[in-house]
């Protein structure tokens, strides 16, 4: 939420020229879901001060957030009902539903995963670096660029709006990066030491939100909830995987990583399509075998009928 100082994105800077790795998930928005009741809110960009850093090795998290029709659900009072309050679970746009991934070791046979107020990310020049998306939003998903406007009344916006995906929202970069601080001055503060312009072949992951590896607290207990849990619908998304999938592969643990994606699980279904083709596959899968059955019925009456009427 606060800015890292000159002298911290030096250090970082220099660790990943010696080689090392680094997540990062960050939070492009000030955005929360307590506010939302509001009709006049709005999420606006925090003041991280690491913008030119990642453009230089090769990204940049935009200043917006995903809405996406493929989302976790959120209650909200829809009415009443002798005088209390009638809730109802609707898909909030805001918290897409990821289940959209590249070809990789990381992202295979991997269930869908939470996010919260996610932000895009575009690539950008950088020499030597190879990059590769991780996670895409839905096709039914659409970018708001800052500040944006986060209220109830997105609940009721028509499908039509959200035709803009899918959307990029986490990259992993590979290769040989170039130092921030190449040809530029040392940080004020900082003693006159040899710096590192040019990393050996290392790896950075980036993802365009930082809720992805928070863990929620129960109100009630006050204990820590499993990673990827939704309270709403009751069911543990895949966000620890992907996180420790991430580290495996960060940390060149190639046999565990392998051993971690052997296990293929069932993936959410489209809603979209759901919704659009519910009735198609319902007489598909329930009228359609009994009209076979009792065609076959006829026919074979009728058969016998002949067969015996001629003996």
């Amino acid at each position: 939420k606060t800015a890292f100082s000159q002298l911290d994105k030096f250090k970082l800077d220099q660790y990943i020229m010696h080689g090392g790795k680094v997540m990062f998930l960050l939070d492009k928005l000030e955005a929360s879901i307590d506010s939302a009741s509001n009709e006049n809110y709005f999420a606006f960009p925090y003041s991280l001060n690491l913008d030119d850093q990642l453009f230089k090795y090769g990204v940049r998290i935009n200043y917006d957030l995903v809405q996406d029709r493929n989302a976790s659900v959120y209650p909200v009072v829809t009415g009443e009902t002798d005088g209390k309050p009638k809730m109802q679970l609707l898909d909030w746009p805001f918290f897409p539903l990821i289940n959209h991934y590249s070809d990789h070791a990381i992202t295979r046979n991997l269930d869908a995963v939470i996010t919260h107020f996610i932000s895009t990310m575009d690539t950008v020049k950088a020499e030597g670096v190879s990059k590769k998306p991780l996670l895409l939003t839905s096709q039914y998903s659409r970018a708001v660029n800052a500040p944006v406007n986060i209220s109830i009344n997105e609940l009721m916006s028509s499908n039509k709006d959200y035709a803009s995906g899918p959307l990029t929202v986490g990259y992993i970069l590979e290769g040989s990066f170039t130092s921030l601080y190449k040809q530029r001055f040392l940080p004020e503060g900082l003693k006159q030491e040899k710096i590192i312009e040019q990393s050996i072949p290392t790896k950075i992951i980036v993802v365009g939100d930082g809720d992805l590896i928070r863990n929620d607290v129960n109100p009630r207990t006050g204990q820590p909830q499993a990673l990827g849990f939704d309270p709403f619908s009751k069911y543990t998304f895949a966000n620890q995987d992907f996180v420790m999938n991430a580290l495996a592969y960060l940390t060149n643990e190639n046999g565990l990583i392998k051993a971690r994606t052997k296990e293929v699980k069932i993936r959410p279904l489209d809603k979209e399509r759901i919704q659009s083709e519910r009735l198609k596959w319902q007489i598909l899968n329930l009228v359609v075998p009994i009209v076979i059955v009792i065609l076959y019925g006829v026919a074979r009456y009728i058969n016998r009928k002949r067969k015996f009427a001629n003996f």
